[in-house]
Parts: C-alpha cells; structure tokens; sequence
C-alpha cells in the first residue's frame, strides 16, 4: 500500500513523509535492514525522527557504533514519542553507546527509562545493560552482581550474553575455573545459536579449551565457528590462533605433553591447519 502510495506522489515532502512512515513499520515488524534502505537515504540524515527511528534498526543489525550517533542527535524528540518507544530507542542508543565504550551516555539513556514499563525481555535487556555500563567503568562487583540477575531469571538471549560476560570478567579477575568455564560455556552455545553473540561464545570457548589443554575440542570449536560464520572478523582471527596452536603442537614440542595416540588423531584430522612455509614441511 505505502509503495502504491509512494509511487503517485509527486509533493517531495509528502513523498519523504511516506517513506519515513514505510521504514518505521519495518522497524515495528523486525526487519531493520529494510527500514535502513529507506533511513539511510541522504534526504533523512538531518531529520530527527528518521534519527530516532534508525537509531533502533543500527542496533538490531548491530551497527553499534552508529546507533549511538543517531541517538545523541535524536534524543531531543525521544519524550515527543509514547512510552513503549522512548524506552525501545533508549535501550538501542545504551547498547549502542555501551558497546561503543560510551558508559557516560548508556548510563544517561538507561536512566530515562520507565523501567515499571518494561516487559521481561525488556527489562532483562535493561538489567544486562546496566551490568556492561558497571562492566565498562570498573565496577566490577556491581557487574557480576547483576550478570548473576539476568542469568538468574532465564530469558535470551540475555541470559546467554550474561553467562558470556561473566566469564570474561571472571577471567580478566584471574578468577575463572577453566575447567568449569569450558563445560558452563560449551552447554550455553548448544542452546543459543544464530547471531554475533554465538560466534563470540564459539571463540571464546575455543580460547579457553586450548588453555585447559583440551586441544581436540578446541580445533573443533574452531571448525563450527568458521563454518557457521566465514565472515566475522573475531572467527577469522580465531582460525589464524588456531593455525598458530597447530603449529605449537607439532612444530615446536607441544604435542610431547598429550598421549601419541591423541596427538596423531588430532594431527590427521586438523592437518590442514598446519602453517604456511618451510616449517611446514619439517
């Protein structure tokens, strides 16, 4: 209808008007990357309520560090909107911000929202938020006190991303139990698939299996990352560390410190993982 529409008008304001309109319902129906073809069009990017609007589709697409741009221009108008979308933007413009390393600016967003408004997931998306701005200035107890609440009350994938940042800020506190972590993370990466959350899980599972010394499993992790997401940069990364642990095993002594019979299954199965170059060949 709104194309049909679109199509006869011929007064540019009211053309503009119709698209903004076209790109907010694709917000409202889950599908940011058809409403940022519209937003995303030069005749817009001074419009404050194409801002605010966009503000929400960058996060779901997680074009973070964009997010928390339009929602510095476009939080002026935010209390001009009903209360269901002041806190949908203010959400998207704190994870924006948060994720952009913007605690000042999270912690401001995350306190205009009505959170006795809130829904469940909303309000654990809330709490997560609250736990990364405490993550990011270093209040480390405050952090792991509410990643405990978001994992505590079982919605996702705020709960998977809880358990994810725990684990890092354990760590980062030289407090984590590889042992434990491994087995903690390897089950929360079978029950949430699909996004940048789980390839960032996958990696740092990886990480920490080759740590523990759990080698098989870790090149097998790093295996279903690199299938699952060929593009991501932190994968790709991953697979170059991979590749540099391969050549730790069998090049430079590792592998002396597991079984024979472990070493040549993993050597036959992960092969293609020995480096580049002369050393290769020894």
């Amino acid at each position: 209808m709104l194309d049909v529409l679109g199509a006869d008008l011929k007064a540019q304001d009211l053309t503009r008007q119709i698209r903004s309109t076209e790109a907010i319902a694709n917000v409202l129906s889950g599908r940011p990357r058809d409403a940022l073809n519209t937003l995303n069009a030069a005749s817009l990017n001074q419009d404050v309520d194409a801002l605010f609007w966009r503000t929400i589709a960058r996060a779901d697409v997680s074009d973070y560090r964009g997010a928390r741009l339009d929602a510095m221009e476009a939080r002026s108008v935010a209390d001009s909107y009903p209360q269901w979308a002041r806190n949908r933007f203010r959400l998207a413009g704190a994870r924006g911000a948060v994720e952009a390393g913007d605690a000042g600016l999270a912690e401001s967003l995350l306190d205009q929202v009505e959170y006795a408004s809130l829904g469940v997931e909303d309000a654990s998306l809330y709490q997560l938020l609250s736990a990364r701005v405490d993550d990011v200035a270093g209040r480390t107890q405050e952090a792991m006190d509410t990643y405990g609440q978001v994992i505590t009350a079982e919605v996702r994938p705020t709960r998977a991303e809880a358990v994810y940042r725990t684990l890092l800020l354990l760590d980062k506190e030289g407090r984590l139990d590889l042992a434990k972590a491994t087995q903690t993370l390897s089950a929360e990466t079978l029950l949430w698939r699909g996004d940048a959350l789980e390839a960032d899980m996958q990696t740092l599972l990886a990480q920490l299996y080759f740590r523990n010394g759990d080698y098989r499993l870790g090149f097998e992790t790093v295996k279903a990352a690199v299938s699952n997401y060929p593009e991501s940069p932190p994968v790709n990364a991953l697979r170059d560390q991979a590749q540099a642990m391969f050549g730790d095993l069998f090049l430079n002594g590792m592998a002396d410190a597991i079984s024979p019979v472990e070493a040549l299954g993993i050597y036959y199965d992960f092969q293609h993982l020995t480096p580049p170059g002369r050393e290769a060949t020894r």
